[in-house]
Parts: C-alpha cells; structure tokens; sequence
C-alpha cells in the first residue's frame, strides 16, 4: 500500500471506514462464505459446542487497489442470519455494518491480540508479499453485549501499517 492508514487498524471495528478515511478506495475479494460446523477452540471461543453451525469467511480486504489484509472469520449466528449472511454481497464494506443491517446485531466490544508471524506461500502469494516482508496477525473475539459473535484472524502486511502505543503523560496529538 503506497501509504500507510492514518487511522488505527488495531483497536478499530472499522477497517472499511480507516482506508476510505486516508483517501483510498475499499475492497474486499471473498474466497470463501460458507456455513459449516464449528470445531476446536473456535467453538469454544464462541461458546458453542463443536459441531453447531458458523458462517466461515475468508476474503482478501484492498485498499487503493492493493492487498492489506487477509480476514478469515467464524461468526456464531442464528440459522436466519447465517443463511442472510452466506448469500450477501461482501465485495466492501464493513462486516459488522451488514450484521447490524441483516441481524439486528450491534458489535459492542472485540479483544485483540497482536503478534508478528510468518505465513504459509498461499497466504504470501495472496497478500502480494515482498521477499522480506513480515506480517502482523490480529486474532479479535468481537461480542454483541456479553455475547461472543466473532472469532477472527487476521494478517497485515508489515509495510501497511505501523503498531503504535502511548505510556506516560505525553501530550495529545
């Protein structure tokens, strides 16, 4: 990406809304929407027992016409909803907008954690990697009140976005 987002990608539901604040044009690339049975710690994370249904979503999020970020999502929905959301355009904009448009559903809160990882050729192929390039992996569980709705995981490219934090009395940018 020619220049990097001026608002926070971490920490921010909305990452449609950052990129067409500094200026770029959003997209995404679904790879897959599907709905299938939840396993492991998915399941877990979510609350659910293994086996219940999610709506997998895997899609390639563009900025300025090239890749930023590779989301890959599991969201715990009632049958309604999962069905509306399998069969939705997801080509841009903002997940969590359509979950409020289709379900009813307001995500309130996510905890996010970060950390730099390597990943595997298909992923780095898709995410248009320089030889060299890291990425950061952001793995999120967004609720909807005291609810779990999503478990997402996602991969930045390295030289999209810079990882900043605050301590101490500084003054206000």
């Amino acid at each position: 990406v020619r220049r990097q987002l001026d608002e926070p990608i971490i920490g921010n539901p909305g990452l449609a809304r950052a990129i067409l604040a500094a200026g770029l044009e959003d997209a995404s690339r679904v790879i897959e929407i599907v709905e299938l049975p939840a396993t492991g710690d998915v399941a877990t994370t979510l609350g659910m027992a293994a086996g219940e249904p999610i709506v997998w979503i895997e899609r390639l999020r563009v900025a300025g016409g090239e890749p930023l970020a590779l989301d890959r999502s599991a969201l715990r929905l009632g049958a309604d909803c999962r069905r509306q959301v399998v069969g939705a355009e997801l080509g841009h904009g903002s997940l969590y907008d359509l979950l409020a448009e289709l379900c009813g559903i307001s995500v309130t809160g996510a905890v996010e954690q970060v950390r730099a990882v390597t990943c595997s050729a298909a992923d780095r192929s898709l995410l248009q990697l320089n030889r060299g390039e890291g990425v950061l992996e952001v793995e999120r569980v967004a609720y909807a009140g005291a609810e779990p709705v999503e478990w997402r995981r996602s991969l930045f490219r390295g030289s999209a976005y810079v990882l900043g934090a605050r301590w101490g009395t500084v003054p206000e940018a």
